[in-house]
């Protein structure tokens, strides 16, 4: 189903883009791997807003100091950056649910994506909207998937005739049973195993980076400023990742434990066969 295939691409992209890989990065080429490396520079994410519909992700009041090569911390009682990351994966590996909301700009497209529900994606929605090929969103109620997609996204994103496309627009469908495989690592935990996880920072290029300590929204957090100026916030206390900025956007991670279950959409349709390619 080239819906799903579609919507992996976006996602998959969304994360690396956002990518914190590059932290001990020496090469200077000003492309983008594979691996997920963010072009240098300052960060410029797109606008914010949510694809759901929701408010604005939460702006920091954290102030990050400058990046270091040597790394390390100026400040007295602040951990290094290998053990905040460790212990941040470790927080995100054992939580429950969450809300993700990523908001990017890559060769001037704009992409936004939320995520709603169980870490493990067993219970979620994922919602992924581009400017030139629409809004979708996929309704994860372990084991059964589905889909609701705007009519951009049904002829541009999925490729689906006019008319087929004005059948499903705006519509809950029942996803096939195959679309599960494709949705394994699209979720909160997946995304950020793809920006933060060991196989994306190395404790090598963490020994690089700078940590300090502020606050965002009143709470104490510390803040990782690697050599290329990218940027992870870690709740203080839960050590919770909050936030992550690179040259390619932002993303947020708010509503830890605290998100309902949600439920199947009633009475979806049937997929058309001329929608499965």
């Amino acid at each position: 189903m080239r819906t799903v295939t579609r919507i992996s691409q976006l996602t998959v992209a969304a994360a690396l883009g956002l990518s914190l890989a590059a932290c001990g990065s020496s090469s200077s080429s000003g492309s983008n791997t594979s691996a997920g490396k963010a072009t240098s520079g300052a960060a410029t994410p797109a606008t914010s807003g949510s694809a759901t519909g929701g408010s604005s992700a939460p702006t920091s009041a954290a102030t990050s100091e400058q990046s270091s090569a040597t790394g390390g911390s100026d400040q007295a009682g602040v951990p290094d950056a290998k053990t905040l990351v460790h212990e941040a994966r470790a927080a995100y590996n054992s939580a429950q649910n969450a809300k993700l909301h990523a908001d990017m700009a890559d060769e001037g497209k704009k992409e936004v994506v939320d995520i709603q529900g169980d870490v493990d994606g067993s219970n979620q929605d994922l919602t992924i909207a581009t400017e030139d090929e629409g809004t979708a969103t996929v309704r994860t109620v372990d084991p059964k998937n589905y889909i609701k997609g705007n009519k951009i996204f049904w002829t541009k994103g999925s490729g689906a005739p006019e008319a087929t496309a004005a059948l499903l627009a705006d519509k809950w469908v029942s996803a096939p049973a195959s679309t599960a495989k494709s949705l394994t690592s699209l979720n909160i935990k997946g995304i950020l195993d793809s920006v933060m996880g060991p196989a994306a920072v190395t404790d090598s290029k963490l020994a690089t980076a700078k940590t300090s300590k502020s606050t965002m929204d009143g709470k104490d957090i510390y803040v990782i400023t690697t050599s290329k100026g990218n940027t992870i916030k870690i709740s203080a206390d839960k050590k919770y990742v909050l936030e992550l900025n690179s040259a390619k956007g932002k993303m947020t991670v708010t509503g830890w434990n605290e998100q309902p279950k949600t439920q199947a959409p009633a009475n979806p349709i049937t997929v058309p066969s001329s929608v499965n390619k």
